[in-house]
């Protein structure tokens, strides 16, 4: 199986199997496993490239991108640490040392949420074609993590009420698909100041490692005295995460 020039993926995923990921399921790492509306490709050779960009949904419990050995052994894929369920990344995977194989995964989308429309994974032929691709993204290399409600999931637009469709057109998507930087997407449908909070410190989330924060909180019941002393220790748990010279963004919801 080869990559079509364009890198559309979506009608190449015919088989029933996917990667597992020990940090957020109960599998071992890279372990074969299967999961409703979603499907991966057959064995896709790596010889020649240095790299794959892409454009995927991604599941924390899940590897969207895998490479394997010469045996279809797991070496490394592509995942993400977002408290989402399924949310859509963008970027550039160096091939790893060993790797003679890759598998793309593919979510079809569900009644809440939405698959995307044109998965991609194209080829980059090498050091010095990856060079440019990093050089072309002002914010390439940076790691950024997105705090907040639906507004950051993606569950915005008129529907009907209590009815979640998520889709994958979030603005974390955005960021890492036009400023080229690794984007993990904390946010989740109808958190308060007070639930974000606990959910927070009950996912042990570590914001050590990024250089941008962004938190956008107050969709719902932002205006609620009762939700004060929440954001203010919001504001101060992530202070007290960041390394030195980070950035810490906090905006008012739209």
């Amino acid at each position: 199986m080869t990559l079509p020039e364009n890198g559309l993926i979506k009608d190449l995923c015919t088989v029933s199997e996917v990667y597992a990921t020990a940090k957020h399921s109960a599998a071992a790492d890279g372990e074969v496993t299967k999961r409703y509306a979603w499907k991966s490709t057959e064995l896709i050779p790596v010889e020649g490239a240095y790299a794959v960009r892409y454009e995927l949904s991604v599941c924390r419990e899940l590897y969207s991108l895998v490479f394997l050995d010469g045996e279809g052994k797991f070496i490394s894929g592509v995942t993400t640490d977002s408290f989402c369920e399924t949310v859509a990344v963008a970027g550039c995977a160096v091939i790893p040392e060993g790797a003679v194989y890759m598998r793309v995964a593919y979510y079809k989308g569900t009644t809440q949420v939405a698959g995307m429309d044109e998965p991609t994974v194209k080829w980059v032929a090498d050091k010095a074609a990856y060079d440019a691709d990093q050089a072309s993204y002002s914010m390439a290399g940076l790691k950024v993590a997105c705090l907040g409600d639906s507004i950051t999931e993606g569950d915005y637009g008129y529907h009907i009420a209590a009815n979640k469709r998520v889709r994958m057109e979030s603005y974390p998507y955005f960021l890492s698909k036009n400023f080229g930087c690794e984007v993990t997407n904390y946010g989740w449908c109808g958190d308060t100041a007070e639930t974000f909070l606990n959910r927070f410190r009950n996912e042990a989330v570590d914001l050590s490692e990024m250089d941008v924060v962004v938190l956008i909180l107050g969709a719902n019941l932002g205006l609620d005295g009762h939700y004060g002393e929440c954001y203010r220790q919001i504001v101060e748990t992530v202070k007290g995460q960041l390394k030195e010279g980070a950035t810490f963004m906090l905006f008012t919801p739209p």
